[in-house]
């Protein structure tokens, strides 16, 4: 058969095609694979003309198991319009050679139009469903800045059928409205059904997306997440931007919050033997972390040697020590002693002598109050830690931790009663 013949057959199929009600895509597609070049040239040709109605279905010929189909698939994607006819001429002026740019590049893009564009919202959801990158899905769907305004542009997402990023975006969109409840799950789904399409992206996205869990109670996706960024660096360990602070986790940290996040885990899935498992493991890591001992202790003072504990203790308060010699009139360093100290009942008295210190340098910090008064109520002093935490409370009356705090001691007073 000819050239033109099969040309000519081409489109009479597509015209029978059309008349049978069928969609001509498929065929289209189908014919990308043809071995008759003029034939490819003119399939391409039209799926180019059909545009956007052409793009789910080049989607899924990516994924084609004959190589021409999906090299060619991927190609038409970078040459259809991202933009649509109701676009704002800010994002269609932005969307420009959007699918002829890099990964960076189309992040970056895809970041623009949902800070600057009036339909941005709209738009980045549409362009991030049709992307099939899955690091520019992932890292537009983590750093987006999220507000009550995306609820329209969220809405449109199906959570049946939505890939992992777009169920990460709509549970960020309801953890910036406020409702947590729904949020928690869309969020643990995402990582937990689309962990190993995260494996391309950047150790610091990697990290960012383990803040968002972490901050969750998320452990068993937190640990993947932070594991995975510990390998991709070697065995090194990160230093971190914490706003205007260089934070370092070095390797045997960043292990034993690892660690730590399996044994959360463990005790929110009530595995005794896995939570064994893993508090022998964090006492090898040989941690400093102070917020890790402090959430422990009761359960590691229940299972292990008293020496292992008392260990694992000076090794912490060394830590602590050391940031205050480095800088003696730090009252961060001095609050932070004196908690270590009174929430593990031991040093009472420097406990004390610290916690003061940082209120006399800081008098309106509720932080600082809410330790002087646990210091003050771990010496028996409860009338003072109920006068100081009263007082913090009016300073941040939202606050739910030292509205827990404050109810305790006033238990504690009350159940003290002859």
């Amino acid at each position: 058969m000819g050239i033109s013949t099969r040309t000519s057959l081409l489109l009479m199929l597509l015209a029978a095609t059309v008349l049978a009600g069928d969609d001509p895509i498929d065929l289209l597609i189908k014919s990308l694979g043809d071995k008759d070049p003029q034939v490819r040239v003119k399939a391409e040709e039209a799926l180019l003309r059909e545009g956007d109605r052409a793009r789910d279905k080049l989607v899924a010929a990516t994924r084609s198991p004959k190589l021409a189909i999906s090299t060619t698939a991927q190609i038409l994607l970078t040459k259809l319009p991202w933009s649509r006819s109701g676009d704002s001429a800010i994002a269609t002026n932005i969307l420009k050679e959007y699918g002829n740019r890099s990964e960076i590049e189309r992040t970056g893009i895809l970041h623009q139009i949902s800070l600057s564009a009036p339909d941005g919202a709209q738009v980045l959801v549409r362009v991030l469903s049709q992307e099939k990158s899955p690091v520019v899905q992932w890292n537009v769907a983590m750093i987006t800045v999220m507000d009550e305004n995306w609820k329209a542009a969220t809405n449109v997402i199906e959570e049946k059928n939505a890939s992992p990023p777009l169920l990460l975006l709509l549970g960020r969109q309801r953890l910036a409205s406020g409702d947590m409840h729904s949020a928690k799950p869309l969020i643990q789904r995402a990582f937990e059904t689309g962990g190993d399409s995260t494996t391309d992206t950047t150790t610091s996205m990697l990290l960012t997306m383990y803040d968002l869990t972490a901050s969750l109670d998320l452990h068993a996706e937190a640990a993947k997440l932070l594991e995975r960024a510990i390998d991709r660096n070697e065995g090194d360990g990160f230093a971190l931007n914490r706003g205007n602070l260089t934070e370092a986790w070095p390797a045997n940290e960043v292990r034993a919050k690892v660690t730590w996040h399996r044994m959360k885990d463990a005790e929110l899935r009530k595995d005794e033997k896995a939570i064994e498992q893993q508090t022998a493991e964090l006492l090898g890591h040989q941690t400093t972390d102070m917020a890790i001992f402090l959430d422990v202790i009761s359960t590691i003072q229940q299972s292990a040697p008293a020496d292992k504990v008392d260990t694992y203790f000076q090794r912490v308060y060394a830590r602590q020590r050391e940031k205050i010699a480095a800088e003696p009139d730090d009252p961060v360093h001095q609050n932070d002693l004196a908690w270590l100290l009174a929430r593990s009942g031991r040093k009472l008295e420097e406990a004390l002598s610290n916690a003061e210190a940082a209120v006399k340098a800081k008098p309106a910090e509720p932080g600082f109050m809410d330790t002087l008064a646990e210091t003050k109520f771990r010496l028996g002093q409860i009338d003072e830690a109920i006068e100081i935490e009263t007082k913090a409370l009016q300073l941040l009356p939202d606050d739910t931790f030292m509205k827990e705090q404050l109810e305790r001691y006033k238990k504690a007073k009350a159940s003290a009663k002859p």
